[in-house]
């Protein structure tokens, strides 16, 4: 499931494997490997990947179908929502 949404979400943001693995400062074995479910990330970079791709942790790993948790908003998003 990881692996999956990973390139999904990843391709859907326009980035290659070689761009998501230079904002993570990983090599881009790990993050084809990681599309291929062959491992996964520790802790620390599954939350960088979830923030750089937008999404919450859970709707990475395949805990819940919502992208966003609401009640994990941010202030500003909050107040946009609000206006």
């Amino acid at each position: 499931m990881f692996g999956e949404r990973l390139k999904e979400l990843r391709m859907a943001s326009g980035l290659s494997q070689s761009a998501l693995a230079s904002k993570l400062f990983i090599s881009q074995q790990a993050d084809g490997g990681w599309e291929l479910n062959r491992g996964s990330p520790n802790p620390e970079t599954l939350a960088k990947i979830a923030d750089i791709l937008h999404v919450s942790v859970d709707y990475l790993v395949g805990h819940v179908e919502a992208k966003k948790c609401p009640f994990l908003m941010t202030r500003t998003s909050r107040k946009t929502m609000i206006m």
